[in-house]
């Protein structure tokens, strides 16, 4: 379906700071256009009405979503990993840096675990095994601990994303690439050793 953004009203630019982001995911591809349904570069166009009206840096909460199944007839393991971490970046980038509902930590083991909201990166209780997509979030929390989002790279490619994130005291810079299939070259400005997978 059309989106439609509504300005912020002038009463609306007094009392509102940011909006609670609720964007389910499921099998869509994170980097999905602004105007599919639950892209989250959607996100561009709700920070530039804030923009408009004067509030740059709104504040932007997690409140639902994304959720990538991994169940039967779903995602594999191995998508749902991809598609956990690059949604974190993603949402990052946009300012989303209180993520308190990617996903769900354990698949249910009853009929809400065969719909899209009931999977998650650990195995059913009493189980609790972690899948591909509990060791992709923590090797990027691990990475990207007490470093912020600092800027969009330029690739010169609609399909190869880079981000740099800084140190939040040293500053030292931290860059993350990938691309959505395949294998693409590293752009001539990426740093040593960088590689895009």
């Amino acid at each position: 379906t059309d989106r439609v953004w509504v300005p912020l009203s002038p009463l609306a630019r007094e009392l509102v700071d940011g909006v609670a982001v609720d964007i389910p995911g499921f099998e869509w591809l994170p980097e999905s256009q602004p105007q599919q349904s639950m892209s989250l570069n959607s996100l561009y166009v709700c920070r530039e009405e804030f923009r408009k009206a004067g509030k740059p840096d709104p504040l932007l909460i997690l409140c639902e979503g994304p959720f990538f199944p991994a169940a039967p007839g779903s995602l594999t393991p191995a998508e749902q990993a991809e598609r956990l971490a690059r949604s974190s970046l993603l949402l990052l980038a946009y300012g989303v840096d209180m993520q308190l509902s990617l996903g769900c930590a354990f698949a249910s083991g009853d009929y809400w675990g065969e719909q899209h909201y009931g999977d998650g990166i650990l195995d059913p209780l009493p189980l609790a095994m972690p899948r591909p997509a509990y060791a992709a979030y923590a090797t990027l929390t691990r990475h990207l601990n007490r470093r912020n989002f600092d800027r969009w790279l330029p690739t010169g490619s609609l399909t190869v994303y880079a981000l740099q994130f800084r140190h939040y005291r040293t500053g030292v810079p931290m860059h993350v690439f990938w691309t959505l299939r395949g294998r693409r070259p590293v752009p001539v400005s990426a740093p040593a050793g960088a590689a895009v997978r």
